[in-house]
């Protein structure tokens, strides 16, 4: 078992989580949620710290020098050595540089050393903590790096803190108002944050530094307790479990909101001291430590603390186990060594936070967790992507593997770079295109959820192929697409069609529709409504088949002149026979060609005029294809008339005494 003295001066360090990978970096391929390496060196009680994207674990017991450094980027292990083996040391990160302060040396002697290490050199330089200590607490804010409190002599606390200035790279000192060791530490902005402490008679102190100004104030936990762990991420920080008096463990959370300078709490899904703490990607982590249910047990639970939405979600760590050390290094964190039933452990879990730079892939991935990609995903085939239960956001997308969305959201575009992907999506999810830039969809695009055009440009070549939930258009979008669009648009925006394009359900709203003209074609199969200006082909297409109806499309402005041509399709006088209606409310255009289809045993002698548009227009069609014998166009100021000749209606009103009626879709 662990040392009881271990136990008691475990020091608790919190680093603030660096930031993610940036869209820049290396490209990197799906990786599992979990995984494990193993430390070249077993230790515990170690100091854990991480800067230019690599992790370090240095000293510990057994009693060692050696500092395990983890390349996150090629997943490979180096390593180097501090001037003293020592444990219960505390660690830090700033400016590029490592710091390994303090701790405990055989035969149970403080230590006063800080060991740096320069990453941009990889070189080691020493310096002297102003008082010897062990079980003290590191922390960095704004530029300063501090290590605060701990055990100085028999077990005495101590008040000390040192302070490096990482701009003028000198050493200062500052006073806690209340001696204690074993401090939990974090940091948010220029702020750090120094609470609970050696044991549950330190109280519920909570003090505050700021590096900014060298001020220190204090604030409160609810609960006094000891031995605990802090941790800060999306301007909250977190202090977890520790024990209580009786030697009782907490599973009390008191979470500190940095904005309003109000706490809140929660609960661990485990009482427990001595646990370890990170946090990176707006999660914080509080994984392992001291558990007593009658005998006293390492734990592997992990709590997990998303600060966007306020839930709490477990995992567990592979092995159980106590005084382990964590850090986090891009998306991932590292929880490393130990003690374990078996002894010390060199078992690192790696918990992969599924928020990439970019991805190059071309394995077949389920996502894992929620997932964002800042940049490019490639998806090459023979891979495939299925987004299970979580939802997917990337920067922008190519490739040509297939992506399932079963019944969650892809949204595409936040780098605002143009792509095109050919891949076939389909699942009853969604696609939300955001950001500026054209993200082209050039494959079977077969989903059935909603479309949401929210900023740039979204094209889909080939259109979408299933029928299923509304496009909506906003604003400032456009939508480009050609084919089959068997669903509603909302469009607020712009709908260019830039091939031969079937709509076969109901537009709404205002905004502009663009049709090229030549031979590209808007085809309305169903009534359209609220519709925008409009440049280019116009077919009515469905032959009044059952469940095919006469369509009515309103447009604001509209354009037929040449090359285009307008398609009209005109029933019988038989009962319930229908025929299509264009309304303008502002002005059409002509110029080009209207072409009549006469359907369902349609009979100019039995006379009818039919109103096929209404509203003002200018210019005439330059011909009409399909116009029977005995019927001519009108152009009244009220839009475009087919009636019959004149005397086609004398004829009908003498001889059939027939009344002349004029008909028009309701």
């Amino acid at each position: 078992m662990i040392r009881a003295k271990d136990v008691a001066r475990v020091a608790v360090v919190a680093v603030a989580g660096v930031l993610l990978a940036a869209s820049g970096a290396m490209a990197e391929d799906w990786a599992p949620l979990w995984s494990t390496t193993n430390l070249p060196v077993p230790r515990g009680i170690h100091a854990a710290a991480s800067a230019a994207g690599k992790a370090f674990f240095g000293g510990g017991v057994p009693y060692t020098t050696t500092v395990d450094i983890y390349d996150t980027a090629t997943g490979t292990w180096s390593t180097t050595n501090l001037s003293q083996a020592r444990d219960s040391l505390a660690a830090a990160s700033a400016g590029g540089k490592v710091f390994f302060a303090g701790g405990s040396f055989p035969p149970s002697e403080e230590s006063n050393v800080v060991d740096i290490y320069d990453t941009a050199t990889a070189t080691w330089s020493t310096a002297s903590l102003s008082l010897a200590r062990q079980a003290l607490a590191g922390a960095s804010a704004g530029n300063k790096v501090l290590f605060v409190g701990g055990w100085y002599g028999i077990s005495v606390g101590t008040d000390r803190v040192d302070i490096y200035d990482t701009t003028t790279g000198t050493w200062s000192t500052a006073h806690l108002p209340v001696a204690r060791a074993n401090l939990a530490a974090a940091s948010v902005g220029s702020k750090a944050f120094f609470g609970t402490g050696s044991t549950s008679a330190t109280g519920t102190r909570v003090d505050i530094y700021d590096a900014a100004t060298g001020a220190w104030s204090t604030t409160n936990l609810s609960q006094a307790r000891g031995s605990s762990s802090a941790a800060s991420a999306g301007g909250k920080v977190l202090f977890a479990g520790g024990m209580l008096s009786g030697a009782v463990q907490s599973s009390v959370v008191d979470i500190y909101d940095t904005a309003t300078g109000a706490w809140s709490t929660a609960n661990l899904s485990q009482a427990r001291d001595s646990l370890t703490a990170a946090s990176a990607g707006g999660k914080v982590f509080f994984a392992g430590g001291h558990y007593y249910d009658g005998a006293n047990h390492g734990s592997d639970r992990v709590d997990i603390y998303d600060t966007a939405t306020g839930a709490w979600s477990t995992a567990s760590l592979s092995q159980a186990r106590t005084a382990l050390r964590a850090t986090s290094v891009g998306n991932k964190v590292l929880f490393a060594g130990g003690y374990a039933e078996s002894g010390y452990s060199s078992v690192v879990d790696i918990y992969t936070l599924q928020t990439y730079g970019t991805i190059t892939s071309a394995q077949a991935f389920t996502l894992v967790d929620q997932t964002t990609v800042a940049g490019r995903m490639q998806l090459n085939t023979p891979g495939s992507l299925n987004l299970g239960t979580y939802n997917l956001a990337v920067g922008s997308m190519s490739g040509t593997a297939p992506i399932n969305l079963g019944s969650r959201t892809l949204t595409v575009g936040n780098d605002g770079t143009s792509a095109s992907y050919s891949g076939a999506i389909f699942g009853t999810g969604g696609v939300t295109k955001t950001g500026g830039g054209t993200q082209t969809l050039a494959g079977s695009n077969g989903w059935t959820g909603p479309t949401n055009v929210s900023q740039g440009v979204l094209a889909l070549s080939g259109g979408l192929t299933a029928a299923g939930q509304q496009v909506s258009i906003a604003s400032t979008a456009e939508l480009r697409t050609s084919g089959t669009l068997d669903r509603g648009v909302n469009n607020d925006g712009t709908f260019t069609a830039t091939g031969a394009l079937s709509v076969s359900r109901a537009f709404a709203n205002g905004g502009v529709v663009h049709g090229p003209g030549g031979p590209n074609w808007l085809t309305f199969n169903n009534d359209v409504t609220g519709e925008g200006d409009y440049t280019g082909n116009v077919k009515f297409s469905h032959s009044f088949s059952p469940g095919n109806s006469a369509a009515h499309v309103d447009l604001e402005n509209v354009v037929f002149d040449l090359p285009n041509t307008l398609v009209m399709e005109v029933g019988g006088l038989t009962p319930g026979s229908q025929y299509d209606q264009l309304d303008v409310s502002g002005l059409a255009t002509l110029g080009g060609t209207l072409q009549l289809s006469f359907l369902d045993g349609f009979a100019p002698s039995l006379g009818q005029e039919f109103d096929l548009i209404h509203g003002s227009t200018t210019g005439r069609f330059g011909q009409v294809l399909g116009l029977p014998e005995g019927w001519r166009l009108e152009y009244p100021a009220g839009g475009v008339t087919l009636t019959p000749e004149p005397a086609t209606l004398t004829l009908l009103a003498a001889g059939l005494g027939v009344l002349v009626a004029r008909r028009r879709k309701a």
